[in-house]
């Protein structure tokens, strides 16, 4: 997470993000870390790294997946063809979906949602 995102979150959101503890198992915290913040009503990810990013509220999850399907269906015309590129070429399906919701996600963040939505 940059120091940008970081700095925009209410200070509730950041105490539970401080809580980390790097003495532990990092995959557990971030997991714990996600529970706590599920508690109040936001979700993040974390990636490989042990690293948390993609701190956000349960509403403004659901408008950026609502984005990325509205995008999928105007493209793609369905989730069946959109797999059917994803699999022959996801980097280009990431482009084009960045490309067509003018850059408000992230080609990371909507990876993350694509992956969500095909399992």
């Amino acid at each position: 997470m940059t120091a940008e995102n970081y700095d925009t979150l209410p200070q509730n959101i950041k105490d539970i993000v401080d809580s980390w503890d790097e003495n532990k198992d990092t995959y557990k915290e971030c997991a714990r870390i996600i529970e706590d913040l599920k508690v109040v009503g936001w979700t993040a990810e974390y990636g490989l790294d042990g690293e948390i990013h993609s701190v956000m509220s349960f509403e403004q999850a659901q408008e950026n997946h609502g984005i990325v399907l509205k995008a999928i269906m105007e493209r793609y015309g369905g989730l069946t063809d959109m797999i059917s590129q994803w699999r022959e070429d996801y980097d280009i399906v990431l482009v084009n979906i960045a490309d067509d919701i003018n850059d408000v996600l992230g080609e990371d963040e909507i990876e993350d949602i694509i992956n969500k939505i095909i399992g």
